[in-house]
């Protein structure tokens, strides 16, 4: 296993830097909007006790991924590292696959309470969130045995030179790409509608559906 002056091969720091950013950020996030909720003394729904375990879950992804990277070598070439540390990496990173499958789903379930809390819907407009949620979790299972059964036996995906099939690599990273831009989509555009027919002006009409609608 390469240390961690491995040159241009050895990319754990920017991954770590990227991916230490991004959960600071997303942690600050939550961390005010609970305080504000608190703070404002309306207290806490389901969108945020949801948003918490998302969160909590999404940290517990993330010290997964870091500890892979330098226990394992993530981030420095296949060639510098032994055959032992790449079978473990591939066992990890199935693991952190579905771990991250339900980090998302979590996610995508809160901001759909959060839609629910908000707005005053109609009974159509109800019936699609809760169809939404539904086709999120459930796409959650469906991703969850994919990773598992991508290869029959499970032991090929780290092995891949035992007999046995797998499922086309990129087939399956593109299938579960547009499962998961078509749910953003349906997500994120949902509350415009519902802003737009809002007594507000149309400038504050304007940004909140910006900031909605880029999933902020």
């Amino acid at each position: 296993m390469a240390d961690g002056g491995g040159g241009g091969n050895d990319m754990r720091a920017w991954l770590i830097a990227v991916l230490s950013t991004m959960t600071v950020l997303a942690t600050v996030v939550v961390g005010l909007r609970l305080a504000s909720r608190r703070i404002t003394h309306i207290g806490y729904w389901w969108d945020d006790w949801v948003m918490a375990l998302s969160m909590c879950w999404n940290l517990v992804c993330d010290g997964f991924f870091i500890s892979a990277m330098y226990s394992e070598g993530l981030g420095v070439h296949v060639s510098q590292i032994g055959v032992d540390h790449v079978v473990t990496m591939a066992q990890l990173l199935l693991a952190a696959e579905i771990m991250y499958a339900w980090n998302l789903c979590l996610t995508r379930v809160s901001v759909l309470l959060l839609f629910y809390r908000i707005f005053h819907l109609s009974t159509p407009c109800k019936v699609y969130l809760l169809a939404t949620g539904i086709f999120v979790m459930v796409w959650a299972v469906i991703a969850t045995l994919v990773f598992l059964l991508g290869c029959i036996p499970m032991q090929k995906i780290w092995y891949p030179t035992i007999p046995g099939t797998c499922m086309e690599p990129k087939t399956v990273w593109l299938v579960n790409l547009g499962v998961s831009v078509l749910s953003n989509v349906a997500i994120f555009l949902f509350p415009i509608p519902q802003l737009w027919g809002a007594r507000y002006s149309w400038t504050e009409k304007l940004g909140l559906a910006v900031v909605f609608g880029s999933g902020l």
